[in-house]
């Protein structure tokens, strides 16, 4: 997570990175991940649901990030079979 952030310009803070793991009941051997980090700009996040082979992560910042290097550090860290990215831009 910290690396995803640092990787397109925004800047954590210091000791804000929350972890989370929880079995799934349903799946053996399958463990789901939660986490969290606080960043200057404002916060980041990534939910998994490892029996849907499915992630969200969040990205919200008041500085502006590029859609295009968010999209090349989920593909270089996650190697998605399929990658859905919205960006939605404030005025």
């Amino acid at each position: 997570m910290r690396n995803l952030v640092l990787g397109v310009g925004l800047t954590p803070v210091k000791d804000t990175l929350v972890v989370a793991t929880f079995p799934i009941p349903e799946a053996k051997n399958q463990v789901g991940v939660s986490a969290t980090i606080i960043l200057v700009e404002s916060h980041a996040g990534i939910h998994t649901w490892p029996e849907l082979e499915y992630a969200r992560i969040e990205l919200s910042s008041c500085a502006h990030v590029k859609k295009e290097d968010f999209e090349s550090i989920i593909k270089a860290f996650f190697v998605p079979y399929k990658l859905e990215v919205e960006a939605f831009e404030w005025d």
